[in-house]
């Protein structure tokens, strides 16, 4: 008996761990003066955890982050870390948070796709409301803190 509960539970496990998600990272350092000033939306869906967030640059830099929608089941650690850390390194690629790995790839990745955003040449990707256009709201007086 107790084998075959043990069987069902590793059993389980497996399945589980098979099911996760294996979210690459899409982004990294990136050079300034391919970005425009301005207010950039960006959205990433990987597995069950999706992320929007709202960049705004400044001076070719990326000054602020703004969570917009965060979907996830454990990564909520992965907030306000992951955005601290892109502003910190310049780069979207930084160092994941233990026990958050989708949810700190997922927001990285969704900060890569506002930079795309940010060039010049817009770079968008198509996605409804994300479509390579400026955030809403283009007023950096407001947006920086």
């Amino acid at each position: 008996m107790r084998n075959r509960q043990t069987g069902w539970v590793v059993l389980m496990l497996l399945a589980v761990w098979g099911c996760s998600p294996q979210v690459q990272t899409t982004g990294g350092k990136w050079v300034p003066s391919q970005l425009r000033d301005g207010v950039f939306d960006g959205h990433y869906k990987g597995g069950a955890v999706t992320a929007d967030v709202r960049v705004t640059i400044k001076a070719q830099r990326v000054a602020k982050i703004e969570m917009l929608q965060h979907d996830c089941w454990k990564g909520k650690k992965a907030v306000p870390a992951i955005p601290n850390r892109i502003i910190e390194n310049q780069s979207t690629v930084v160092e994941s948070i233990s026990g958050a790995t989708v949810s700190s790839k997922v927001i990285m990745n969704a900060v890569q796709d506002a930079l795309k955003k940010a060039r010049p040449n817009g770079g968008g990707n198509g996605n409804p409301g994300f479509g390579g256009r400026p955030a809403p709201n283009n007023d950096l007086s407001k947006a920086i803190e």
